[in-house]
């Protein structure tokens, strides 16, 4: 923890049990590319590994999802600065102390340079052209989120015209890591 940083206190609920009980830190290999064949399995098979494991994925996804969506307010909300205000205390208002804590720390970090070359989501595997699955490495759960919520805009987007047309759609969807 950095010295500015506050020290919040949480609650002893099942969501921060399973974030004290993990077997490996997330730190460890934070931002690191994993191999497809790692899969998004849980490093413990018991029934309460497993469990612990799927709460810390969803809490994980729902704090990446609220922290993408602030950071696409903050960007492109310049015009207004009023409904920026009024769109950050909506998300505020619905979040909890963690979710709170995570957000202030995520907004007073910078973010790390981009190394040169080449994203590790964007590397193919070497038997691609095989028919095996088609990158080396998983996508990373910060881009799963960016495109998640870019992809939930546009078909809000897409449900407001349909609405105000009447006109039929079909979508077909084709998922990178589903």
């Amino acid at each position: 923890m950095n010295k500015t940083e506050e020290t919040v206190p949480v609650a002893d609920t099942p969501s921060t049990r399973a974030r004290k009980t993990r077997t490996a830190p997330r730190s460890k290999n934070k931002g690191a590319p994993r191999a497809s064949a790692a899969g998004d399995t849980a490093p413990d098979f018991s029934s309460a590994g497993i469990e612990d494991f799927e709460i810390e994925q969803a809490i994980d996804a729902a704090q990446d999802s609220k922290l993408v969506a602030v950071k696409d307010i903050l960007a492109h909300s310049a015009a207004d600065p009023q409904a920026k205000t009024d769109a950050l205390e909506a998300i505020l208002d619905g979040a909890s102390p963690d979710d709170i804590h995570m957000l202030r720390r995520a907004l007073m970090r910078a973010d790390l340079p981009q190394s040169p070359g080449a994203h590790p989501d964007d590397e193919l595997s070497p038997d691609w052209r095989k028919g095996g699955y088609p990158y080396r490495n998983l996508m990373s759960r910060k881009a799963y989120e960016k495109q998640k919520y870019r992809l939930q805009v546009e078909l809000l987007k897409l449900q407001a015209w349909v609405k105000e047309t009447g006109q039929r759609v079909v979508i077909l969807f084709e998922g990178r890591d589903a």
